[in-house]
């Protein structure tokens, strides 16, 4: 799986499918539905990787509040994220300063709907997308080898915002390697999806 969003994404200029059903425990819900720019990041408290990109994620919030920036964690329990969200003992808590909306995404029905418009067998964390006019326009994964800070993410929305041309990074490379897909067999909710 590459982290460089390619022209060819499968996603891209696919109808941004609706997160209304996350339950929204912090901030006003929103949809992608209304017309505007959106932000989406999928993000889970387990993955202590998040961390970062969350921390990026509020200062672009605070940066292009043009754009509606929402963070869907796709943990197993609504708990875990109101804790995340809220804890002042916990200090892997996001801080309550943080100005986008987070919103729990139970089951990953979202996520899964997601997965599906990319036609990807998984959506990794943290991956963000941005929505336009009810279509998604850009999708780009982060980690600890490819942070915010180096991505095109900011410039890319910048120029949405701006009603530019994205910058492309061509088709993606064709490669000779097999494919191996191999079944696991996982037991409770330790799936991603």
């Amino acid at each position: 799986m590459s982290i460089i969003t390619y022209d060819d994404d499968k996603a891209l200029g696919k109808p941004a499918p609706s997160i209304a059903s996350a339950k929204f425990l912090k901030g006003d819900p929103t949809d992608v539905t209304d017309g505007k720019v959106h932000v989406l990041l999928f993000m889970a408290q387990y993955d202590k990787g998040n961390y970062p990109v969350i921390a990026a994620f509020s200062n672009l919030a605070d940066k292009y509040t043009e754009a509606v920036f929402t963070g869907l964690s796709i943990d197993p329990k609504e708990e875990v994220v109101v804790k995340f969200l809220t804890s002042k003992e916990d200090p892997t808590a996001i801080p309550p300063d943080f100005t986008f909306g987070v919103a729990w995404d139970q089951g990953k029905e979202v996520a899964s709907t997601y997965k599906e418009a990319g036609q990807e067998q998984a959506i990794t964390i943290p991956t963000a997308y941005i929505t336009k006019a009810g279509s998604i326009v850009w999708k780009e994964r982060f980690g600890q080898a490819a942070p915010v800070s180096k991505s095109q993410f900011e410039e890319q929305l910048k120029r949405v915002l701006a009603g530019e041309e994205l910058i492309k990074n061509g088709p993606a490379p064709k490669t000779d390697a097999p494919v191996i897909e191999e079944e696991v067999n996982v037991e409770g909710d330790f799936s991603l999806f």
